[in-house]
């Protein structure tokens, strides 16, 4: 039995040698909290994965494209949230419904966020949001647009609302505080409002996959997930199927009949 943590010396040849190749042992017990496509070539097992049927097809994929289609297959299945929180989040979606969805992932931090870390976003970007969101509104003409936006920052949040909710529906997550999603970063009594802030962010970043046009925050992990996620929405299995597996009556997710477009701030 092999045990990997991705800081074994093993680790520079995973992306290289496939593991029937570098192991006699027969299984392998993989455990770690990143990507696992960073490390392990995912074009070593394509055959396999297309077998499984992980990805859709077999073809001349880049690392990073099977990566893609891998966790494609992934998100529906290890991040569909239990009750009551999967509720939340099927009401948003399902209010969004026939609405021309322009989504908006603001992280500001520094002083501007409602937790002070590093920065991202300046307060002088949200001009540049506010561009990108007229620009589409030119676009998409006269279809009904449903505006729906996630910040760190609640005086950011506020200020575009306030800019466009005369023009378009702006939702916005009424159910939960926004803080920070990581435990570690809060001590004694502000942990407790630790799990309210990761429900916020969980319900933020599903409804954040619906999104027609996505405009997310340049080097925002956050805002790569929901990119990921709203490109795995097109074209992907049928979401009942995960349901099935998982026993839960309603998936979170849903199959895009086409792909959305971004762009990063």
């Amino acid at each position: 039995m092999i045990h990997y943590d991705n800081k074994t010396e093993e680790s520079t040849l995973f992306g290289t040698i496939h593991l029937d190749d570098l192991y006699i042992e027969s299984a392998a017990s993989l455990k770690m909290c990143y990507d696992l496509t960073a490390y392990v070539s995912p074009t070593l097992y394509q055959h396999q994965l297309f077998t499984l049927g992980l990805i859709r097809e077999e073809g001349n994929y880049t690392s990073m494209e099977l990566g893609r289609e891998f966790r494609c297959s992934m998100f529906p299945l290890l991040f569909n949230p239990i009750e009551p929180v999967a509720s939340v989040i099927n009401r948003y979606i399902d209010s969004l419904k026939g609405y021309y969805v322009i989504g908006v992932q603001m992280r500001f931090g520094g002083m501007m966020a409602n937790y002070h870390e590093q920065s991202f976003l300046k307060p002088s970007d949200l001009g540049k949001l506010r561009a990108l969101i007229n620009s589409a509104l030119e676009r998409v003409g006269n279809q009904s647009v449903a505006l729906f936006i996630s910040s760190d920052s609640d005086k950011g949040l506020k200020g575009l609302k306030k800019a466009f909710e005369r023009r378009v529906k702006v939702v916005t997550v009424k159910e939960f505080a926004v803080g920070h999603s990581c435990e570690g970063y809060y001590h004694d009594e502000e942990k407790e409002k630790w799990p309210e802030y990761v429900q916020r962010a969980i319900v933020d970043l599903m409804v954040l996959k619906e999104s027609d046009y996505l405009i997310v925050t340049g080097k925002s992990s956050f805002g790569e997930y929901a990119l990921d996620m709203q490109y795995c929405s097109y074209g992907m299995i049928q979401p009942a199927f995960y349901a099935s597996l998982l026993h839960v009556n309603r998936s979170v997710f849903r199959a895009r009949s086409r792909p959305g477009t971004f762009s990063i701030v």
